[in-house]
């Protein structure tokens, strides 16, 4: 008895290991309930690409995207990647000659001086500027592209009879009262001997200058002051190209007083929020809370866990403390937001930049201001993320089909399109957003064929060889039973 049991434990275990080989997880996973489908267009190319329309991204559950496959005609699940395209900075540079003013060194010449700028008449006196014992010639230099980041100026002046060496400080300014040191010594010169030359006109500055005005300040040489014909600036800048979609969405309000709440209903990978407001003269200022609801199933499975460690807890420990629950809610970031009506036309705040890239699907709105928003002062919310672009090896026979929404499976992970550029991928289309449909389960009488079929031949081995297992043990205590006895 006990070599038969043997041998059969013996064989059910190499049949086991080469049943798991041959049959691996691609039957298990055709197996697998998905939530939705949708058709993909046909193609040429072996590698196809499509971005995943905000349909698709709703019906996902998980925040890594693994809860999708795409299937071919012969019900293969084919390899697949997903790449959230988050645009490249360029980088820009550009030159401008920019407008200055000389204010020589003797006070009498600048007493009450006023300088008219831009179509609006703005007048600075500059009498504060030079005093008898600080006695100094000084530069000013008007920075209209304050926008951009000031990297160097550069000097032009006419060509002296002498050689001159001379140290500058420069500093800035946005209201011509106040100024900040950016460099407190540089040297410009332009140096002659024996028909060669040497000139230092550029001064580099520490880091970019966004300040509206320059000043540049010296002592003596007034002939220098006076030469001096043309001011460049270089600019340099980044900029982002605009890629992402947008979405708007409806505030509800909350449980509490100026909470306001929203849903996104998916996992799009959220960069900007902006406020759609209704009408001028509006402001708001708040706090930007999100957090991420996990999936039903699994949060059902979390929670029945959580809930027999608690029991467990209280049953072995009940002078113990109850531990503080943590906030659901991760703080984004402060805001202020307005549309406001001025006197030059309509001004409207920035949209809202995100600590990165935040795939939250709840998010509340928290507003600290004293006056109570009426029905029609309640702004909408407008969110962007980037493009998600599914890459996919067309193996087999099309139709393609993307099934999604399905949290248990596992994530797939293919590096199919590491060596592959986008001039080697060919851009597909998915189905329409009505054509995305409920998965129907196959209705297949049940017959004899079919159960076995459809029966997990593992799992019944599994079960199987632990019987085996059990009848063995009971074997050999039932003889070591009937020896004891004798």
């Amino acid at each position: 008895m006990f070599r038969i049991v043997y041998g059969i434990t013996i064989l059910l275990i190499w049949f086991l290991s080469q049943t798991a080989v041959a049959d691996g997880a691609e039957q298990v996973l055709s197996k697998q309930s998905f939530a939705f489908s949708t058709n993909i267009s046909t193609g040429k190319q072996s590698v196809r690409q499509f971005e995943l329309p905000y349909e698709v991204l709703r019906g996902l559950q998980r925040q890594d995207y693994g809860d999708m496959r795409i299937f071919n005609s012969q019900n293969q699940s084919i390899p697949f990647s997903v790449k959230v395209m988050a645009p490249q900075s360029k980088r820009h540079s550009s030159e401008h000659e920019l407008d200055f003013f000389t204010l020589p060194e003797n006070p009498q010449h600048h007493n009450r001086l006023q300088i008219e700028i831009d179509k609006y008449i703005s007048r600075f006196n500059f009498s504060t500027m030079t005093s008898d014992s600080d006695k100094h010639n000084y530069i000013v230099i008007k920075n209209p592209y304050n926008e951009k980041g000031l990297d160097k100026l550069k000097l032009h002046w006419k060509t002296l009879n002498h050689a001159f060496s001379l140290k500058l400080k420069l500093e800035q300014s946005d209201d011509l009262e106040h100024w900040r040191t950016v460099k407190y010594r540089t040297t410009l010169y332009d140096l002659q001997h024996n028909s060669t030359m040497l000139i230092k006109d550029t001064i580099f500055l520490p880091r970019q200058s966004h300040a509206k005005y320059l000043r540049l300040s010296f002592s003596n040489q007034n002939s220098f002051l006076h030469s001096v014909t043309k001011i460049s600036g270089y600019y340099s800048y980044q900029s982002l190209p605009e890629l992402e979609n947008w979405k708007t969405l409806t505030l509800q309000p909350g449980e509490m007083a100026q909470e306001w709440l929203f849903n996104t209903e998916s996992v799009v990978p959220i960069v900007k929020i902006g406020f759609d407001i209704p009408q001028t003269g509006l402001l708001y200022q708040g706090t930007l809370f999100s957090k991420y609801s996990p999936p039903l199933i699994k949060q059902a499975i979390s929670d029945k866990s959580r809930f027999k460690k608690e029991v467990k807890k209280i049953l072995l420990y009940p002078d113990r403390k109850k531990p503080k629950q943590h906030d659901p809610w991760q703080y984004r970031q402060g805001f202020t937001q307005y549309r406001l009506l001025t006197e030059s036309g309509e001004i409207n705040s920035q949209v809202l930049l995100m600590p990165g890239i935040i795939k939250d699907s709840e998010w509340r709105i928290v507003l600290k201001q004293p006056l109570t928003l009426l029905t029609e002062q309640v702004p909408k919310i407008k969110i962007g993320w980037y493009p998600v672009v599914l890459t996919f090896l067309a193996q087999g026979n099309g139709p393609y089909r993307l099934l999604f929404g399905n949290p248990d499976i596992k994530s797939l992970r293919s590096g199919l399109i590491k060596s592959l550029t986008a001039s080697q991928t060919e851009t597909v289309m998915v189905a329409a957003v009505n054509a995305v449909e409920k998965s129907v389960p196959s209705t297949e009488p049940v017959t004899l064929v079919n159960w076995f079929r459809q029966m997990n031949w593992q799992k019944n081995l599994l079960w199987l060889l632990l019987c085996s297992f059990v009848l063995l043990m009971g074997t050999m205590a039932y003889k070591l039973y009937l020896r004891m006895n004798k």
